[in-house]
C-alpha cells in the first residue's frame, strides 16, 4: 500500500496528482500512518464502549428541552464517555511509545523512536548501559502517563 507501486502512489499517479511516486516507506510519515491503522481500532473500540453508556434517554430529554445536537454532544454524551476516550488516548499513546516492531520494519532503521533506539543500543552498538538508562527512562514515562491516567479517572468520577 504505501511502496512505490503501491495503491496510494498509483491512484495519486493515476489521477494526475503527482509525477512520481512518492516515497513513504523509510519515513515518518509511513510510519504514522502504520501505526494509525495499527492503534485507530483499539481507541475506536474503547471510545466506542463508553459512548455505548450514554442513555439514551439522557439525549432525548436534552433534545426535547430545545438542544441541539451540538448541546447534546457536548453536554451529554462527551462528560459520560469523557473516561473511556481519555482511557483509549493514553493507552494508544503508550501503545505507539513502545512500539518497536513497525518504526523498525518500516522506518528500515532510518526513523528512530526511542524503542528502536533501544534496540539498536543492545544488538548493534552493545551499549547494555545507556539502552538500560533509555529503557528505565521509557518505563518512568509509561508509568507517569497511567498516574495521570488514573488521577483523570479519579477527577471524573469526583464530578459525576
Amino acid at each position: 500500500v504505501l511502496g512505490p507501486k503501491g495503491f496510494i502512489n498509483a491512484l495519486a499517479l493515476d489521477t494526475g496528482s503527482i509525477d512520481r511516486p512518492l516515497r513513504v516507506l523509510g519515513t515518518e510519515v509511513g510510519i504514522v500512518i502504520a501505526l494509525v491503522q495499527e492503534l485507530l481500532p483499539v481507541f475506536v473500540i474503547m471510545a466506542a464502549s463508553s459512548i455505548q453508556a450514554v442513555e439514551r434517554s439522557q439525549e432525548e430529554a436534552a433534545a426535547i428541552s430545545g438542544a441541539n445536537w451540538f448541546a447534546i454532544f457536548r453536554r451529554v454524551i462527551l462528560p459520560v464517555s469523557a473516561p473511556g476516550i481519555v482511557t483509549g488516548s493514553v493507552l494508544v499513546f503508550l501503545m505507539a511509545l513502545s512500539s518497536f516492531v513497525v518504526p523498525e520494519f518500516l522506518g528500515s532503521g532510518r526513523v528512530l523512536t526511542l524503542a528502536t533506539l533501544i534496540r539498536q543500543l543492545i544488538s548493534k552498538v552493545v551499549n547494555y548501559p545507556f539502552a538500560a538508562a533509555l529503557s528505565v527512562l521509557l518505563v518512568l514515562v509509561i508509568f507517569m502517563m497511567l498516574g495521570v491516567l488514573t488521577f483523570g479517572a479519579r477527577l471524573v468520577r469526583r464530578k459525576s
